[in-house]
C-alpha cells in the first residue's frame, strides 16, 4: 500500500477510498499471491508476461495463458514474533485472484464456523456457531449477506473439537451441496489447511475433505476490513454469548441426553429469539 494513490479505491473491496479505508490502519497490510505451476516458470524469458486486471492475474508465455496448479491468496502484517496472517484464501478452477475479499466469489456458497469451550460445572461445554454467506458484486464492491445462523452445543467432546465441527457441519448442513462450490472459514489449523484442502490429510479419523469443498483461514481478532475476518469474528462473539447464557442459567437448563446415548451423536441446537 505504500506509495498507493489515496484517492483511489481501497484494494480490501469496500467500495471507499483508500485515504478514507484502509491507510490511517497502524498495521501496514501485505498481500501475497502465491501460485504453484505443474512446470518451473523461466522468469528471464521475454516471453513471459504478468497481468494485472481487476484484482486478477494471469500468466502468458508466448501469448498463451497459463493455468496454475495450485494458488492462493494470504493477507498479513509484520511484526517482531513473526507475520500475523490475518486470512488465507484458496483460488479454485485455475483462477488467480489478487484480493482476499474477490476471491471469495468463486464459491457459490460460503460458511464460516468456529468452537468455543468452557469447562462449566466440571463439565467441558462446546458451542458451535455456523453462519451462510452469499457474495454478490456490485459496482466493483464485494457485498456478503447472512442467509443463515446456527448453534450447536456439545459437551465433553474428545479430540479435536474445532475438527469435528466442520465434520459436523458437512454432515448435517450441507452434506447435500454435491455440485456447487463450497467454501467454509475457520481460524484454526493453519498449518494444515493446504493438506485438508489437497485431500492429502483427514480432518478428521479417516474422513477427508469432499472435493467441493475447501477451507479458508480467517483470524477472529484482527482485519475486519475482509468478509472473512468479520464472519469468523461473528461466530466467535455469538459463541461466547451462548456460552455465558449456559453459564448463568446452568441450573435452570433442562437435563442432557440420557449418559446411554453415543457420545458422537450428542448435541443440543439452539435458536436465537
Amino acid at each position: 500500500m505504500k506509495g498507493r494513490d489515496r484517492n483511489k479505491l481501497c484494494s480490501c473491496g469496500s467500495g471507499k477510498k483508500y485515504k478514507k479505508c484502509c491507510h490511517n490502519k497502524t498495521k501496514i497490510r501485505k498481500t501475497s499471491v502465491v501460485v504453484k505451476f505443474k512446470e518451473p516458470l523461466d522468469l528471464t524469458k521475454k516471453s513471459l508476461n504478468i497481468s494485472f486486471k481487476h484484482d486478477n492475474v494471469d500468466f502468458f508465455v508466448n501469448g498463451e495463458k497459463l493455468s496454475p496448479e495450485i494458488s492462493w491468496i494470504e493477507t498479513s502484517y509484520n511484526r517482531l514474533k513473526g507475520d500475523k496472517i490475518l486470512n488465507y484464501t484458496p483460488n479454485i478452477e485455475h483462477n488467480i485472484v489478487g484480493n482476499a475479499n474477490f476471491g471469495l466469489n468463486s464459491y457459490d456458497l460460503i460458511y464460516a464456523i468456529d468452537t468455543n469451550t468452557k469447562n462449566i460445572k466440571n463439565c467441558a461445554v462446546s458451542i458451535c456457531c455456523a453462519v451462510s454467506c452469499e457474495i454478490d458484486i456490485e459496482n466493483d464492491k464485494v457485498c456478503g449477506t447472512i442467509r443463515s445462523q446456527h448453534l450447536f452445543e456439545f459437551r465433553d467432546q474428545r479430540g479435536a473439537i474445532e475438527n469435528y465441527a466442520w465434520h459436523f457441519l458437512i454432515n448435517n448442513l450441507i452434506e447435500n451441496s454435491i455440485n456447487i462450490r463450497v467454501g467454509i472459514i475457520v481460524d484454526s489449523d493453519l498449518d494444515n489447511i493446504p493438506k485438508y484442502n489437497n485431500r492429502e490429510l483427514p480432518i478428521i479419523n479417516d474422513y477427508f475433505l469432499p472435493k467441493n469443498i475447501n477451507l479458508i483461514y480467517a483470524s477472529s481478532d484482527a482485519g475486519k476490513e475482509f468478509i472473512t475476518n468479520k464472519l469468523i469474528s461473528l461466530c466467535d462473539r455469538e459463541a461466547n454469548k451462548l456460552l455465558t447464557y449456559i453459564e448463568q442459567h446452568w441450573e435452570s437448563l433442562w437435563e442432557w441426553p440420557e449418559a446411554n446415548v453415543p457420545q458422537y451423536y450428542l448435541f443440543r441446537k439452539w435458536y436465537k429469539k
